[in-house]
């Protein structure tokens, strides 16, 4: 979260990329906690015929800042038909067992 120490809280990641078809108009777009924060349509990714993988989280124990730093990703999404958008807030589940005063 742009800096070299956490602020504890969970953020929403959405990134959206199309290969480029002639060598200058792929598309990258990403949004950060449901603000977009780049928006190129002239993107060269330097390939044809699109990708094979996707690597999550690959570069966590040797960052720009030089020490290891755990990250935890939840709710990984893809979508091949449009944006997905933040999870929306729910309110907590009862508790199990029925809640207070329930046998254990």
């Amino acid at each position: 979260m742009e800096g070299g120490v956490g602020d504890g809280k969970w953020h929403c990641y959405e990134i959206h990329i199309k290969m480029d078809t002639n060598g200058k108009d792929g598309v990258a777009q990403w949004w950060l906690d449901d603000r977009k924060v780049i928006e190129r349509h002239d993107v060269r990714f330097g390939g044809h015929g699109g990708w094979q993988q996707i690597v999550i989280g690959s570069n966590r124990n040797s960052p720009a800042n030089g020490r290891d730093m755990a990250i935890e990703f939840d709710d990984v999404a893809i979508s091949r038909t449009g944006r997905i958008g933040p999870v929306p807030k729910r309110a907590a589940p009862p508790p199990a067992g029925g809640g207070a005063g329930a046998a254990i």
